[in-house]
């Protein structure tokens, strides 16, 4: 993807935008995406907007996504016509919005240690070990393969080597936001998300924030890189050999299936 950016980038070739565009919808569902991005001026010869943004304030917006009841990011709102039968609204395209959208890197919006979105892969990594069997069945010690959301029935509903892989990127980019800030904070959203870490005993995790300098601190980055290791621990228990990857991971078998070597190209 990176690539084909920097070729738009550079030639504003309107195929290579086309090929952009499907590679977007390809990976990832923009339901929830294109409301976390900013803005920007879209136009016959710049059909991406990768041209000059325009900054909106998308806050508000943003906000009505979030489902307190629930205690997660709602993937969709306002849905007229479509598939009906995702009851939950728990999906990993919110994990995808914030690590695509970069706040963590930019403004701040929707970053990745935002409590809300800590608080959304919590709840994923709860309901989907629940409800794939192989998280039981292979390696129950490992944090869990992630679907798109628990009533997918493409396929049959399986977990993603994409969305496990997110996962992991998530912890490892919470761990150099929190080291780059020199604190962390835990709020009552994202208190689930640590007290998960496997270091939680050992940090005492609980509301507040926790500086640097304290040994709460080094044990909360160590469970932050532990447990994104076990996401890439948790591939490899699935993946073919050679390190082959398809596009998902059966719920029942654990063996790969459907788009072969998707992942790994």
């Amino acid at each position: 993807m990176d690539v084909l950016v920097h070729e738009y980038e550079t030639t504003h070739d309107p195929a290579t935008g086309q090929r952009m565009e499907k590679a977007l919808w390809d990976y990832i569902e923009f339901n929830t995406a294109i409301q976390l991005v900013k803005n920007r001026s879209v136009s016959p010869r710049d059909p991406l907007g990768l041209g000059e943004p325009k900054f909106n304030d998308l806050t508000p917006t943003i906000n009505h996504y979030w489902n307190a009841a629930r205690g997660y990011f709602d993937a969709t709102r306002h849905v007229v016509g479509g598939h009906r039968y995702k009851s939950s609204n728990l999906d990993v395209a919110v994990i995808l919005a914030a690590l695509h959208t970069r706040g963590d890197r930019t403004d701040g919006v929707v970053a990745v240690d935002d409590d809300r979105v800590l608080a959304t892969a919590a709840a994923l990594a709860e309901h989907h070990r629940r409800v794939f069997a192989i998280n039981l069945r292979f390696r129950p010690d490992l944090p869990p393969a992630i679907g798109r959301y628990e009533e997918d029935q493409f396929m049959g509903g399986n977990p993603w080597f994409l969305c496990t892989l997110a996962m992991a990127e998530l912890h490892f980019r919470v761990a150099v936001r929190i080291v780059r800030d020199g604190f962390v904070t835990i709020t009552s959203r994202s208190i689930a998300f640590f007290a998960a870490l496997p270091t939680a005993p050992l940090a005492g995790i609980g509301p507040g924030t926790v500086d640097k300098g304290d040994a709460q601190f080094a044990a909360i980055l160590e469970g932050l890189l532990e447990r994104g290791d076990g996401y890439l621990v948790r591939v490899r228990v699935h993946m073919g050999e050679g390190g082959r990857m398809d596009e998902q991971i059966d719920r029942w078998t654990g063996k790969m299936r459907s788009a072969i070597d998707l992942t790994w190209s």
